[in-house]
């Protein structure tokens, strides 16, 4: 969740560090390294992993061969940051990937997987973003600040589609508490 969306919902909270890394660079002078290292060790595992695992293997497919495979990976550290960080990207690949040069995909513009979230609160899961606030508020015993979370929401089912996400984390974390709380058929 985001530091600033943490502090709106749990305004009691102020003085506990809005941010938290789980391993911290160890050589902070380089700014390159201190940036993959610190990816590396909180938004590959935490964010973009997960979210590609819970996507792919609902479905039986597989996401990290062979873009994860270790000899794979511990080529790609050792290659020099020219040939690594290249313009256009990925250049690195072409050695390997005739199509991938002659259709031009080294020159396209990055395209990412974004499921229609938005799309999917506003419709199909709308009855269940009725009431969240109040319950995160109960599950949490008011940490969460029921009211503003409910705010947070409303301000999305009325536009703000920049919270689509932030909003599908309450959800979330709203059907995470129910099922701990009341058993795991239990959705609200």
């Amino acid at each position: 969740m985001h530091p600033a969306l943490r502090r709106f919902l749990q305004p009691a909270q102020a003085s506990v560090p809005a941010v938290y890394w789980d391993k911290m660079p160890a050589n902070a002078d380089d700014p390159l390294r201190a940036l993959l290292e610190t990816d590396m060790h909180n938004y590959l595992p935490e964010y973009i992993l997960r979210k590609g695992d819970l996507c792919t293997m609902a479905h039986g497919l597989e996401l990290r061969v062979p873009l994860l495979d270790h000899r794979l990976y511990q080529s790609v550290l050792a290659m020099s940051d020219e040939k690594r960080f290249t313009q256009p990207r990925k250049l690195a690949l072409g050695a390997v990937c005739d199509i991938c040069r002659e259709t031009k995909l080294f020159d396209a513009a990055k395209r990412g997987f974004n499921p229609p979230i938005a799309r999917w609160l506003r419709h199909e899961l709308r009855e269940r973003l009725v009431g969240v606030g109040g319950r995160l508020a109960q599950a949490t015993q008011n940490q969460i600040d029921g009211v503003r979370a409910q705010q947070f929401i409303e301000s999305f089912i009325s536009g703000n589609d920049t919270r689509a996400e932030q909003v599908l984390q309450l959800l979330i974390l709203d059907t995470s508490l129910a099922q701990l709380l009341h058993g795991p058929n239990r959705v609200h």
